[in-house]
């Protein structure tokens, strides 16, 4: 009906993607270079910040326009990364 696409309720496991798991990896180690820099240059420190934050935002994005081509586009999950960015 409609053109409206089904969506699997239960979604198979994602699997592991190691340069997001890097990138998480990264920004969780310049955590403290991120702050010892804000107390000097709030600019540079918001900069970093927005840098960090696009590597996994980025890594996200082609993992899903990959996915998008593939047979099982329509049962895989695809968004943005479940990790909380904070520095």
């Amino acid at each position: 009906m409609g053109g409206m696409k089904k969506t699997n309720p239960n979604p198979p496991p994602r699997k592991s993607f190691k340069a997001l798991d890097a990138a998480f990896e990264l920004i969780s180690m310049l955590v403290p270079v991120v702050s010892a820099v804000g107390k000097h240059d709030k600019n540079l420190k918001s900069q970093l910040q927005r840098a960090a934050s696009s590597i996994p935002l980025n890594l996200t994005k082609a993992g899903a326009s990959r996915t998008a081509t593939s047979a099982s586009a329509t049962s895989r999950r695809s968004g943005p990364p479940e990790r909380s960015l904070r520095f």
